[in-house]
């Protein structure tokens, strides 16, 4: 029995160690806009006859929006003296989807130069971990107001979805499935199988590494409970399809390329957490 309350008296003063003076554990979310660029680079080998119209070398560029929303939680300590300078750790993830809008050509031979719009829907999805600084400006009891910065790492994943023309016409099939509509990614790794099997190199791929940085305000409003705004940037660019054609058997021609990337170049965030 007295072992019994040694541990629950042990315990007791852990818990009050870490909960105490704005020290402990927190849990929350909220809403998360990220702008985000789709790059495509070609160049056209070989010396075959190119398609009037048609370029030999080009960059695009495609931009978009995503909306979504983030789970964030860790543990963060403030210094005793100074009061004001404090830190926190935290695991996060994140979800966001969107779409953009890009041109497609006619199909037969009569209306190849014919252009029209079409939507690619796309998904965005972080999972990682970072670590604060955190300065406090102001503290009274229980309220207070700061800001933070700090950094991140983690994985991105990218879902691209079905595409549609303006006319409604699917823009991502497959020979393997004449009839449906396949999703992008399908599209994607299909074509890097078939370019790998004719001699070439190709490297399709939805997942990298990303990593960034983060700051802005925060606001304690009660002792459990806070707000904060910011921004983050991201660093790391996903290489989502890649090309290199060393026959003619290839998208490109011997000698050619192309080299799809995608990447969110920031987001702005709004977030509320629950302190334990």
């Amino acid at each position: 029995m007295f072992s019994v309350f040694r541990v629950g008296g042990l315990v007791g003063v852990v818990l009050g160690v870490l909960l105490a003076d704005n020290k402990g554990f927190y849990v929350g979310g909220g809403f998360v806009y990220s702008p985000f660029v789709r790059h495509y680079e070609f160049k056209i080998g070989g010396d075959a006859d190119q398609i009037p119209g048609f370029p030999a070398e080009e960059s695009q560029r495609h931009s978009g929006a995503l909306f979504g929303g983030s789970l964030q939680m860790g543990y963060q300590y403030f210094l005793k003296k100074p009061r004001i300078l404090g830190f926190r750790g935290y695991v996060r993830a994140s979800a966001q989807g969107g779409n953009y809008a890009y041109l497609v050509y006619g199909r037969d031979v009569d209306d190849i130069l014919a252009k029209q719009n079409a939507t690619q829907p796309i998904a965005s999805f972080f999972y990682g971990a970072g670590l604060d600084i955190l300065i406090d400006f102001y503290h009274k009891n229980t309220h207070s107001f700061g800001i933070f910065v700090g950094a991140f790492v983690g994985g991105n994943t990218w879902l691209l979805g079905p595409s549609y023309a303006s006319d409604k016409t699917c823009q991502t099939q497959i020979a393997t499935r004449p009839r449906a509509c396949v999703t992008a990614n399908e599209v994607w790794e299909h074509m890097a199988g078939l370019i790998n099997l004719k001699g070439n190199s190709a490297e399709f791929k939805i997942t990298g590494v990303q990593a960034g940085i983060q700051v802005g305000l925060r606001a304690n409003i009660t002792k459990h409970q806070s707000f904060e705004m910011g921004g983050r940037i991201f660093f790391v660019p996903l290489t989502y399809y890649k090309e290199n054609d060393h026959n003619k058997w290839g998208n490109y021609d011997k000698g050619g390329y192309g080299v799809i990337t995608l990447q969110r170049t920031m987001s702005l965030f709004v977030n509320y957490y629950y302190h334990f």
